[in-house]
């Protein structure tokens, strides 16, 4: 998708507990599960077509590299398609779970 301010919460809620893959530049996926969808209507922008909300996606940690904290990745799924490429931010960690989150705001 190439309007980012056209996405919605709406869009991906459906798709909870639905695997989707981080893609990079260069073609490495990564399959993650969207486990969280949360709308954050404080972090609205003044006439935005639409509410700020975050995506929260996990995987198994040993599926990806410790160092990687954030970086612009594409999200892609069957259901929604090509989204990006956006900013994927790592929020916790632990031996067994990364958890990513994307927001729009």
């Amino acid at each position: 998708m190439d309007d980012l301010s056209e996405l919605n919460m709406a869009l991906f809620s459906p798709h909870l507990n639905t695997v989707f893959t981080f893609e990079t530049e260069d073609g490495v996926a990564v399959p993650v599960t969207l486990t969280k969808c949360e709308e954050n209507p404080r972090g609205t922008m003044p006439n935005a077509k639409r509410i700020a909300f975050s995506l929260y996606l996990e995987c198994a940690a040993e599926i990806i590299s410790p160092d990687f904290q954030s970086g612009n990745l594409a999200l892609v799924s069957p259901a929604v398609g090509r989204v990006g490429p956006i900013h994927v931010g790592r929020v916790f960690s632990e031996p067994a779970k990364a958890v990513f989150q994307i927001v729009f705001n």
